[in-house]
């Protein structure tokens, strides 16, 4: 895979993250959120955490197409290499 393209698709699943964290964390559980402000930090403080949060993101969105890129191979079953990618990206962020 080409630097370029490498870009791209981790730019791309970097803005799809983030428009699922934002609709999850944001339109979903907004209201929520606003219950228990009191014990979480004030919408100011939270922007001044964004540039870390889009930073997170794009690191790994970079990661994930990494994984992906050094696992698929044209001559393989797609199911396996979907479940071994599936199993990699589990262990790195649901188990720790």
């Amino acid at each position: 895979m080409t630097v370029g393209r490498f870009l791209v698709r981790t730019i791309v699943i970097a803005i799809v993250l983030f428009a699922l964290g934002f609709v999850g964390h944001q339109l979903l559980l907004g209201r929520d959120y606003v219950s228990i402000e009191p014990i979480m930090r004030n919408k100011a403080e939270m922007q001044a955490h964004m540039p870390f949060a889009l930073l997170t993101c794009l690191c790994f969105s970079g990661a994930f197409v990494w994984i992906y890129s050094q696992g698929r191979s044209a001559s393989r079953p797609w199911v396996g290499q979907g479940l071994r990618f599936g199993a990699a990206v589990w262990a790195l962020t649901a188990v720790p």
